[in-house]
Order: C-alpha cells, then sequence, then structure tokens
C-alpha cells in the first residue's frame, strides 16, 4: 500500500484497528520511513494513521527559542499507524 493511500482513523473507528507503532518526524512520508524500518512487513499491513500531539517536539523548540537559539527548526508530529484487526 502506498503512504498516500492511507485512512485517517477517526475516534469512533478505533475499535477496528491496532497499533502498528509510533514515528516522529516533519511529514508523514518521514514518520513512516520509520515503520518501514522497524515494522516487519510495514508496507503491507498498515491502513491508517493518527496524529497525535507532540509535546516533545513543543518543548524542544520552546527551549531552542528560549536560549537564543535563531535558526529555524521544522516542527515535528508524531504518527500512529495502524493495522485492521
Amino acid at each position: 500500500m502506498s503512504i498516500n493511500d492511507l485512512k485517517y482513523i477517526n475516534d469512533d473507528e478505533l475499535d477496528g484497528y491496532s497499533l502498528l507503532g509510533k514515528g516522529t518526524g516533519t511529514s508523514l512520508q518521514h514518520c513512516a520511513s520509520m515503520g518501514v524500518r522497524h515494522c516487519k512487513d510495514f508496507l503491507n499491513r498498515v491502513r491508517g494513521y493518527r496524529i497525535e500531539q507532540s509535546d516533545t517536539s513543543e518543548m524542544m523548540y520552546k527551549a531552542l527559542k528560549e536560549i537564543g537559539d535563531k535558526r529555524e527548526w521544522p516542527m515535528y508530529i508524531t504518527v500512529s499507524f495502524y493495522e485492521k484487526k
């Protein structure tokens, strides 16, 4: 399955899916690359995703700004990937 074909899973649909794993990155594709690396048969199993709140990314971004780091850092997202039960 192509990452572009994945379905966003709403709260009311979650019972029909099992968590495969989570990835943190700058885009859905970046996060999925972690799944390909660390989950057996990821592309054959994954059917959906949810974007999670990324507290770590926000804290890191704020801390860098507080110490005066003027560089532009990308914001990261955490994505949970699911397969059908």
